[in-house]
């Protein structure tokens, strides 16, 4: 059965856990993870409104 209709698929513990990986690719120092129906998410550029089941949307700065 899909992961996503399962609900098992838990995207933010996967970007969790790949924080260093990320901070390493992009050369950042901090990266946030935030779910789109996090209300005091930091989303200057309304990038939430972009994401997508396995398709985040990511804003580097």
């Amino acid at each position: 059965e899909n992961l996503l209709k399962t609900n098992v698929l838990d995207e933010k513990r996967i970007l969790e856990n790949a924080k260093s990986f990320l901070k390493e690719k992009f050369g950042a120092q901090n990266i946030t993870v935030y779910t789109e129906d996090e209300e005091e998410r930091y989303d200057p550029k309304l990038k939430a409104a972009l994401s997508m089941p396995c398709k985040p949307a990511i804003y580097i700065e």
